[in-house]
C-alpha cells in the first residue's frame, strides 16, 4: 500500500473542490497511486468481488459483505445491480480505520460510478480480509463529477482493477 496513506485523501479533496476539468497526477503521485493499486489489500478487494459475483461458496464467516439479510441498506455486494459492480474500479481515498486495517473508497469506472467504502482488515495481522462494503453518501451528481475529473485514470487499465 502507499507509503503515504493520506496522499490520496489530499489529492481527492483537491480535485473534488477544484474547478471542473480533468485531474492529473504528477509522475511521483502516479507511482504512489500504482503502489496502492498493486497492494495486497486492493488485490483482495478485487478477488473478493470476483468470488462473490461468480457465486463462489464462502466459509460462513466470510459471507458478509457478499450477502446480507436485512439492514443496513447498501452494505452487501449482491444487493446492487450486477452491472454497477461487475466492472473495474479505482481508489479515490484511503484512510486508516479505527478498528484496524484501512478503509478504501473505491469508485467503479462505468456509470453510475458507484462509490463504496471497503474495510480491509489484516486477518491475524497478515492476510488482508474484506470486512465491509458500504455505499458512500456521495450523490449521483458528485459521483459523476469525480468520475469526469478522474476519467483519465478510470479509463486506463493500469490504474484500475
Amino acid at each position: 500500500m502507499t507509503k503515504n496513506p493520506h496522499l490520496l485523501v489530499i489529492l481527492i479533496c483537491s480535485f473534488v473542490a477544484g474547478p471542473l476539468f480533468a485531474f492529473s497526477l504528477t509522475p511521483d503521485e502516479e507511482r504512489e497511486y500504482l503502489r496502492t493499486m498493486n497492494s495486497p489489500e486492493i488485490q483482495e478487494i478485487r478477488h473478493y468481488l470476483d468470488a462473490c459475483l461468480s457465486g463462489v461458496i464462502f466459509k460462513p464467516e466470510d459471507q458478509y459483505p457478499c450477502n446480507l439479510d436485512g439492514p443496513p441498506e447498501g452494505a452487501s455486494i449482491r444487493e446492487h445491480p450486477r452491472e454497477h459492480i461487475d466492472q473495474r474500479f479505482g481508489v479515490i481515498m484511503v484512510e486508516p480505520f479505527a478498528f484496524g486495517g484501512s478503509m478504501f473508497t473505491i469508485m467503479f469506472a462505468e456509470s453510475p460510478h458507484l462509490a463504496v467504502n471497503v474495510w480491509v482488515y489484516p486477518e491475524n495481522g497478515v492476510s488482508p480480509d474484506v470486512r465491509s462494503f458500504q455505499v458512500t453518501d456521495l450523490t449521483a451528481e458528485q459521483r459523476v463529477e469525480i468520475a469526469d475529473k478522474f476519467r483519465d485514470y478510470l479509463t486506463d487499465d493500469r490504474f484500475t482493477r
